[in-house]
C-alpha cells in the first residue's frame, strides 16, 4: 500500500508542476545569470560601436543575437548549457575560470569562435578577455583554429586544427593537442604536439 501511495502522490507532485522532464534543464546545467549578462552586455557593446542593431532571441537552452549593418547581417549565438563550455581553475590561482564558446556568424560561410574568458569574484564573475579561436597566439599556426576541451593544472588544452597551403577551406589536415597558458589577459600557446 505505501507502494501505491508514493506513486499517487508523485503522479500528484508531476501533475501539479513541481517535477521535470528528463529533458528539462535545471538552473545548476545552465551558465549563471552574472556571466550571462556580461556577456550579452560585451556583445551588444560591440554592435553597437559597429553602427548595428540586434535582435535577441532566447530559449532555455541557446541565446542568439541578430546583428544588422548597412553591409549584412550577423549571427552571434552560445548555449546556455554549462557542459557547453570549460570551466576550471586556469592559471593555478585557486579561483574558478569559465571558457565560454561564442560562435558569430559574419555572412555568407565566414564563421568565427570567439572565446570569452571569465574568472570568479568574491561575489560575481568578471570578464577577463576575449580571443577569436583563429588567433595565432593561441593556436600557434598561421591558419586554422583552437577548439578548447579542459582545463587541467592551470591550463587550457584543446586541439589546433591548422591548414597546409594545399588544403581546401574545409578541412584543416594538421591536428595538434595545444596547451595554452593565461598570461597578461591574454591566452598563449605554450606546447603543441602533433596528434
Amino acid at each position: 500500500n505505501m507502494k501505491y501511495l508514493i506513486i499517487v502522490l508523485m503522479f500528484l507532485s508531476c501533475k501539479i508542476g513541481s517535477c521535470q522532464s528528463a529533458n528539462s534543464t535545471t538552473a545548476a546545467q545552465t551558465l549563471e545569470h552574472p556571466i550571462i549578462q556580461l556577456l550579452l552586455d560585451k556583445i551588444k557593446s560591440d554592435v553597437k560601436t559597429e553602427g548595428g542593431t540586434f535582435e535577441l532571441s532566447d530559449t532555455n537552452e541557446y541565446m542568439s543575437l541578430s546583428s544588422k549593418y548597412d553591409w549584412g547581417r550577423t549571427s552571434i549565438d552560445f548555449s546556455k548549457l554549462k557542459s557547453e563550455h570549460i570551466f576550471g581553475d586556469l592559471g593555478n590561482d585557486g579561483i574558478e575560470d569559465a571558457v565560454i564558446n561564442v560562435n558569430a556568424y559574419y555572412g555568407g560561410n565566414s564563421e568565427h569562435l570567439i572565446l570569452y574568458v571569465f574568472s570568479k569574484t568574491a561575489n560575481d564573475w568578471k570578464l577577463v578577455l576575449e580571443v577569436n579561436a583563429s588567433d595565432k597566439l593561441l593556436k600557434d599556426c598561421d591558419k586554422g583554429k583552437f577548439y578548447p576541451k579542459k582545463i587541467e593544472k592551470g591550463f587550457l588544452i584543446g586541439e589546433s586544427q591548422c591548414f597546409k597551403d594545399s588544403d581546401p577551406h574545409c578541412c584543416p589536415s594538421l591536428k595538434y593537442r595545444t596547451t595554452v597558458k593565461l598570461e597578461n589577459d591574454r591566452l598563449i600557446s605554450i606546447e603543441k604536439k602533433k596528434k
